[in-house]
């Protein structure tokens, strides 16, 4: 299993910003049509707002890290399942991103495919380079809170 480094988190985070920012210029939304800074010829407000929009997904690690601290925070990322990162998670928001695609929003649709794509990147990242099992992913609805307790414990009585 590759370890989780500094460097690797900047790679990480260029793969997801990459994503969003090549689904936004291929799909030619238009966000901000009002405000123009104008990048590769698509509105600099939109990738931005795209990026941001993507990484909304990562609010359910937060709990972690406010629990944790940063020190202990990508051990805890590799023990605790995050409560959106999992199958059905993503089978809404890709089910969601196609209802809204073709009743309501192309623009609305793009963003949450963004959050779709961010989500199959750290999939893949899990599976490929991580090499953690797929049973975090099949966990929904799981006892987060629980489980950072222990590893809290475990942190604990390993430091003394």
């Amino acid at each position: 299993m590759r370890s989780y480094s500094w460097g690797y988190g900047i790679f990480h985070w260029f793969v997801h910003v990459t994503l969003t920012v090549v689904l936004v210029l291929i799909s030619g939304i238009s966000i901000f049509p009002n405000y123009s800074f104008s990048v590769w010829g698509t509105n600099l407000f939109d990738i931005i707002f795209a990026i941001i929009f993507s990484s909304l997904i990562d609010l359910d690690h937060l709990l972690v890290l406010l629990k944790l601290g940063p020190k202990y925070f990508i051990l805890a990322q590799k023990k605790i399942p995050s409560p959106l990162h999992n199958f059905f998670f993503l089978f809404i928001f890709s089910f969601i991103s196609l209802l809204s695609g073709l009743f309501i929003s192309r623009v609305l649709a793009v963003l949450i495919l963004s959050i779709v794509l961010h989500m199959i990147w750290d999939l893949l990242e899990d599976f490929l380079i991580f090499r953690i099992n797929d049973g975090r992913w099949w966990k929904i609805f799981d006892t987060h809170a629980k489980e950072i307790e222990k590893l809290d414990s475990e942190i604990k009585r390993s430091s003394k």
